[in-house]
């Protein structure tokens, strides 16, 4: 049994079957390829079994499969045969696609061009993670800066204080040095600086009670002590003019206000194009869009209505534009007169 169920691999080639159920008609190549608004050397190759001059197998099954309806044979038994006659010839042509080194080179620089878009997108989060860290870590330094910064104001300002009285001996002890050279005893405070002022030398004068020289240093002492006063005052002023060195110190605060996070972009979404067609006939169509992804590659018949949705522009490819009753892209009405023909096929360009 399952030597009589093996039938298929000496069947004869799909050419010869189409070509004898024609001369058993009476048709010539001429009628048939008039009828499919085709040229007579593609009918002539099909039943050769010559596959080279058609382009692609879409085109091919369509052809053979409306051959085979012209002259009364079953077009899916046809097309099945096909199917085994054309598997040596996918399986020789896959072969040589992994042979060409073009084909690999195709296929190493898809590998790059996907490889370099990772490290892109690896280099694009890796420098948005060091500029969110840098900003959470410059607004946690910000505090301790500010404290510091409140902190050694008034340490400052106490230390200000503290050496403000320093300055203000020695101014004191300055005129006393002078003021003591005749007499010293009127001045309690610098009792230290008695033999300084040459008392040494004369004693017995300062005891003998002479009230002219009492007199004289009493003035002498008094004298100075305004110059003494005048001379503090600016020393005092000194001291103040330094507080308004202080406040300068306070800048984390600007920081703060003038980091702001960046407002979100929003991108438009890209909108697609509608194709509609409609066949009278049967029909081989092949739409690709901008992106290059096959939209529809199939076989329509009497009746049929396609629609597709995609990415302006289309690339259209028909295999029998007597068989396409109307076309709409983008609502729109496409004129058929206006689309360049050759032996019944159009291959064109749909843009918005």
């Amino acid at each position: 049994m399952s030597g009589e169920e093996r039938p298929k691999p000496t069947a004869q080639p799909v050419g010869h079957q189409l070509r004898r159920a024609r001369e058993a008609l009476g048709l010539d190549i001429s009628a048939i390829a008039d009828q499919q608004h085709l040229r007579v050397s593609i009918i002539q190759a099909i039943e050769k079994g010559d596959y080279s001059k058609i382009d692609t197998e879409l085109f091919l099954k369509g052809y053979v499969r409306a051959y085979a309806k012209q002259v009364g044979l079953d077009g899916d038994a046809i097309i099945r045969d096909l199917d085994i006659e054309l598997e040596p010839r996918r399986k020789e042509r896959e072969r040589q696609l992994e042979a060409d080194p073009l084909v690999d080179i195709e296929r190493r620089k898809r590998r790059k061009r996907r490889l370099a878009k990772s490290v892109v997108a690896l280099v694009i989060l890796g420098a948005l993670a060091v500029g969110i860290s840098t900003y959470m870590a410059e607004n946690n330094q910000a505090l301790p800066f500010g404290d510091q910064a409140d902190v050694a104001a008034p340490e400052e300002e106490r230390d200000n204080g503290d050496g403000q009285p320093e300055p203000l001996p020695e101014a004191d002890d300055a005129p006393d040095e002078r003021t003591a050279q005749p007499e010293s005893e009127p001045l309690n405070e610098p009792s230290d600086e008695l033999p300084v002022g040459g008392a040494e030398d004369e004693p017995v004068e300062a005891l003998a009670g002479q009230p002219d020289t009492q007199a004289e240093s009493s003035a002498v002492v008094d004298e100075p002590q305004p110059v003494d006063v005048e001379n503090l005052e600016p020393v005092a002023e000194d001291t103040t003019v330094a507080e308004p060195d202080e406040p300068p110190v306070i800048d984390p605060q600007p920081v703060k206000e003038s980091a702001q996070p960046a407002a979100d972009e929003n991108v438009p979404a890209s909108t697609g194009a509608e194709l509609v067609m409609t066949f009278n006939d049967d029909c081989w169509v092949q739409v690709t869009d901008a992106e290059g992804n096959r939209l529809a590659s199939t076989l329509q018949t009497n009746g049929d209505e396609l629609r597709l949705e995609g990415v302006a522009p289309m690339n259209v490819i028909i295999g029998a534009m007597s068989a396409v009753d109307s076309i709409r892209f983008q609502g729109e009405t496409v004129e058929l007169d206006n689309i360049r023909t050759v032996n019944n096929r159009a291959q064109f360009t749909l843009e918005p």
